[in-house]
C-alpha cells in the first residue's frame, strides 16, 4: 500500500482518532514556515505509575515507548494479555523496580530514520493552536508505533509547551505518509513548532499482526471554498490468511496545493464488523487553513483473533 498518493490505496503487507478541525479564516502566514528551533530534551520515561491504566486508543507499542521498555518486556510483565485487544481501564504492569525502568530497559538506540516534515501550526477560534507534522516512511519495510514530540515556541524561540503526538494508524508501508497532530492551549500569537521523531519500529513481513487491506475512495464532495469535504469509500481485506477477526482503520488526509497536510480524519471499523472482508466508510474532513487540493488515503487491518488450529 502506498500512502498519501492517489485515493486508491493498497497495502502489500499489511491503533488516536483525531477529530477534524474547523477554523474561522485562519492566517497560516502569520506563523513562521520554518519555526525557530531550540534544544528540547526528549521526554524521559516517567518513574510512575508502576501500573499503567489503558486509555482510549492506547496500543502496546505506544505504552512500551512511553515507559522506555521493549514490547517483549511489556508482554513478559503481563502474561496472558492479548496484545491485539486492549480495553479502556485495563491495568498493565510496567517492568522495573517501583515502576521506574532500569538502565538495562532504557532504549539504547534512536528510532529508525524516517523523514519528518516541518511542523505547521494553525490558530483556532477556541484559543488553541493545532499543529501538524507528516512522517514519511523512507525505509524499504513497513513500520509501526510511530510517535513524535511536538514542541511549541513563542516568537523569541522560548519553549511554551511540549507533548507527544501518536500516529492515528498502526502500520505505515514503505513510501507511506502519515500525519500526526497536537493541540496546545495558548494565547500567544506568531508561535512556531518543532517536531522530533520519538518512536518507529520496523515490521517484519511475517509479523502476523496485520492483514492486507485495500481502501478506495468512491465519492468525494468538496465544499465551494474547498475547506471541507465529504468522502465515501470502501475497504476490502484481500487475504486474511489465518486471521479470524480484524479491525480496519482508514486515515484520510486533506492536502493543500503545496502538498502539505492541512487536516485529517480517521474511520475505524466496529467490533461487530471485525470479520467483514468488505466494508463501506464515510468521513468528513476540514482544513485547518489552506484550501484542500486533494485527499489521500492510508489504511491498515490489525489482527484481533486467529483461527483455532487443530492439534494431532
Amino acid at each position: 500500500m502506498a500512502g498519501c498518493g492517489p485515493a486508491n490505496v493498497e497495502t502489500a503487507t499489511p491503533t488516536l482518532t483525531v477529530a477534524p478541525y474547523q477554523v474561522s479564516s485562519p492566517s497560516p502566514t502569520s506563523l513562521p514556515a520554518t519555526p525557530v528551533r531550540a534544544t528540547v530534551p526528549p521526554l524521559a520515561p516517567t518513574s510512575t505509575p508502576f501500573v499503567h491504566e489503558v486509555a482510549k486508543d492506547d496500543t502496546l507499542l505506544q505504552i512500551a515507548a512511553k515507559y522506555g521498555v521493549t514490547l517483549d518486556q511489556l508482554l513478559a510483565a503481563n502474561p496472558g494479555i492479548d496484545p491485539h485487544f486492549l480495553t479502556v481501564g485495563q491495568r498493565l504492569n510496567i517492568p522495573g523496580p517501583n515502576g521506574e525502568p532500569s538502565a538495562g530497559l532504557l532504549p539504547t538506540s534512536t528510532p529508525i530514520p524516517l523523514s519528518v516534515s516541518p511542523a505547521r501550526c494553525f490558530p483556532t477560534r477556541t484559543s488553541q493552536v493545532e499543529c501538524l507534522v507528516t512522517i514519511t516512511n523512507t525505509t524499504a519495510t513497513s513500520v509501526e508505533g510511530i510517535s513524535a514530540q511536538l514542541s511549541l515556541f513563542d516568537p523569541s524561540g522560548s519553549l511554551i509547551d511540549s507533548q507527544m503526538a501518536y500516529a492515528p494508524l498502526g502500520l505505515v508501508p514503505s513510501g507511506g505518509h502519515l500525519t500526526l497532530a497536537g493541540s496546545f492551549a495558548t494565547a500567544v500569537s506568531g508561535v512556531g513548532a518543532d517536531a522530533t521523531l520519538a518512536t518507529a519500529v520496523e515490521v517484519g513481513q511475517d509479523s502476523g499482526r496485520y492483514v492486507p487491506v485495500k481502501a478506495v475512495a468512491q465519492n468525494i464532495t468538496y465544499a465551494s471554498d474547498r475547506r471541507s469535504a465529504g468522502l465515501q469509500g470502501s475497504v476490502t481485506v484481500t487475504s486474511p490468511g489465518n486471521a479470524l477477526t480484524w479491525q480496519v482503520t482508514v486515515v484520510a488526509t486533506a492536502v493543500d496545493a503545496a502538498g502539505d497536510a492541512v487536516g485529517y480524519a480517521t474511520w475505524r471499523s466496529s467490533e461487530s464488523d471485525s470479520s467483514a472482508t468488505d466494508q463501506i466508510f464515510s468521513l468528513d474532513l476540514y482544513s485547518l487553513g489552506p484550501r484542500i487540493d486533494h485527499i489521500d488515503l492510508l489504511a491498515d487491518a490489525r489482527v484481533l483473533t486467529l483461527k483455532a488450529t487443530r492439534t494431532p
